[in-house]
């Protein structure tokens, strides 16, 4: 009985820990884009979004990201807040179904067909394996 009652203490306090972790990744990403700095806030929400997966979070995301020019990743991070967040969240971002239609407008898809075997296709100086890529 007093094993049990230290263990759910301690995982008490383990989960307050990490969410008290995550909404301080997350005030940083904030501050960080309050002042310009979309790189390091893209770093914070998602050290923040590794603590504690939210909706919120792939919002604030796809804000960075799309400070930072990355489209395709941006409009992924505003998809998946999207379906997952809830609707009085989703109410709070009465721009976001324009922002995403601008995205797909910068959004290309390029499809690969007909390569040998062997040929490798880099995307941004990475290797894919995808033979339909969206690009920016």
């Amino acid at each position: 009985m007093r094993r049990s009652a230290l263990a759910l203490i301690v995982f008490l306090v383990t989960s307050t820990a990490s969410a008290d972790d995550a909404a301080e990744w997350k005030k940083r990403g904030d501050d960080a884009m309050d002042a310009n700095r979309a790189a390091e806030a893209l770093d914070a929400y998602q050290k923040a979004q590794a603590i504690a997966p939210l909706p919120a979070l792939d919002y604030n995301i796809g804000r960075a990201l799309l400070a930072i020019g990355d489209f395709v990743a941006a409009l992924d991070a505003f998809e998946k807040f999207e379906r997952e967040a809830p609707e009085e969240l989703r109410q709070r971002t009465h721009r976001l179904p324009e922002i995403m239609n601008e995205l797909r407008a910068k959004i290309a898809t390029l499809t690969i067909a007909g390569a040998p075997p062997n040929a490798r296709v880099f995307v941004r100086g990475k290797e894919t394996r995808e033979a339909s890529i969206r690009v920016n």
